[in-house]
């Protein structure tokens, strides 16, 4: 059973993070659909879901790395769905680059261990520091129970 005061929380994150979140999600679509580059698409967006995203959420926020893997849910699917649509691809067109689909699908892979040092460094850059395990407890809790289905 899971107390509201165990919940993660997330970082106190400077406008900055906010309009690079946003920048890199635009060029990323944007290469996809307006240029047609799947490779460079699947480069840009992997290394903000795999890395930019999966950097906060494990270590910036409230928890251990145990517990904040389940706030990064979301961002291992989009990860997922990215490397789907590179690898789904013919592999031979003007947006592979002649690199071939496993080619794409390694420089993906790639750009997401770039994204996370990347991401590491940003966050140092812009002074954002891990939020403690003490700023995790609500103020309002009580001690309440999140009600949670379990198996009998």
């Amino acid at each position: 059973m899971w107390r509201v005061d165990e919940w993660s929380r997330g970082p106190k994150l400077p406008w900055q993070w906010f309009a690079t979140s946003l920048t890199l999600q635009c060029a990323g679509l944007a290469a996809q659909l307006l240029a047609g580059w799947t490779v460079l698409a699947g480069c840009i967006l992997f290394a903000y879901y795999a890395g930019f995203e999966m950097m906060c959420h494990l270590f910036y926020y409230s928890g251990s790395v145990t517990v904040n893997s389940s706030t990064a849910l979301p961002s291992l699917s989009m990860a997922g769905l990215i490397l789907c649509f590179v690898m789904s691809g013919n592999g031979i067109s003007y947006g592979y680059m002649e690199l071939g689909r496993w080619g794409g699908v390694f420089w993906v892979l790639v750009s997401g261990v770039a994204g996370f040092f990347l991401a590491k460094g940003f966050l140092v850059y812009l002074g954002v520091e891990p939020r403690s395990c003490a700023d995790a407890s609500p103020k309002s809790s009580g001690g309440n129970y999140a009600s949670t289905s379990q198996a009998a």
